[in-house]
């Protein structure tokens, strides 16, 4: 799905699972991601890298790079994200699978 340059064996993979009701702080990752919807829906919003400067990201040095200053987005709607940065919400259905590129 991803191709590079890198050996086999410089690959990692990583799982994370989820429960109901997981709400993430708005980050970057450094790999790609394959995201798996099994059960529920799960609505994700996904920025492009040149709105990085709007999300108050933590510098490198920091113990949370990566992730942003803004703590929580529970209390914004998709429809205020988008008016104010150029997001895109995307609903994900049981048996669907998202891809995300990496920053």
């Amino acid at each position: 799905i991803f191709r590079d340059d890198r050996a086999p064996q410089d690959y990692s993979v990583n799982i994370w699972i989820g429960g109901k009701d997981i709400h993430v702080t708005p980050h970057y990752d450094g790999v790609h991601n394959l995201f798996y919807q099994h059960q529920g829906t799960k609505q994700v919003v996904l920025a492009p890298p040149i709105e990085s400067d709007k999300t108050a990201l933590f510098g490198k040095l920091h113990p949370l790079a990566r992730q942003s200053r803004w703590q929580d987005m529970r209390g914004q709607s998709p429809e205020i994200l988008a008016e104010k940065y150029s997001v895109r919400n995307q609903s994900i259905i049981p048996g669907e699978t998202a891809k995300a590129s990496a920053l």
